[in-house]
């Protein structure tokens, strides 16, 4: 079986281009509405989660979205359960450097 992957934005590394393509279809969305939340609840943590493809996404989407939004980092954790290869070596060091301390798999 063949993966087909895609260069993940800013790094070295590469992505499975499905997951990829299904984070960017709602990004613009997601990040509308933290953003707003991030407002209203000052003193919220924000908490992404998934299960199995979710568990892809929502690793891909966590990181997408504390490079666009300042301050979401120090609120940010990622819990994913069952979660597939999401990408190769090099995405996984650059995921690791920024969100690995607050992921839990």
């Amino acid at each position: 079986m063949s993966v087909v992957t895609a260069p993940y934005i800013g790094t070295e590394g590469n992505v499975h281009s499905g997951f990829l393509e299904s984070v960017r279809g709602a990004a613009k969305v997601v990040e509308t509405h933290l953003r707003k939340l991030m407002i209203d609840y000052p003193d919220y943590m924000v908490v992404f989660t998934g299960h199995s493809k979710g568990g892809a996404e929502t690793a891909l989407s966590a990181l997408d979205l504390v490079r666009r939004i300042d301050g979401l980092r120090q609120r940010v954790r990622v819990w994913t359960f069952g979660e597939p290869r999401l990408g190769d070596t090099h995405f996984a060091n650059v995921y690791n450097k920024e969100l690995g301390a607050v992921t839990y798999r």
